[in-house]
């Protein structure tokens, strides 16, 4: 995200959508360190397909994702 000045508001909508219903410590009192910028920047996005890409490359059998509408077990 380029916009690093949106950061502070996205955490305090974030607790305000919260609004009280995750009470955890850790989650409210570190806010900063659970809602931040990718560490790899403008590249993570593209960093994280080439991943991908490698994963699915040196297992061609392996699954990635969500299972569809009427599958029982995630891909």
């Amino acid at each position: 995200m380029q916009q690093a000045s949106l950061f502070p508001m996205i955490r305090q909508e974030l607790l305000r959508l919260l609004n009280g219903y995750i009470d955890a410590k850790p989650l409210l009192n570190e806010i900063d360190s659970y809602v931040a910028p990718p560490e790899l920047g403008n590249r993570a996005g593209v960093l994280g397909a080439m991943v991908l890409a490698e994963h699915i490359y040196r297992n061609p059998s392996a699954r990635i994702g969500a299972p569809l509408a009427g599958e029982d077990a995630w891909r």
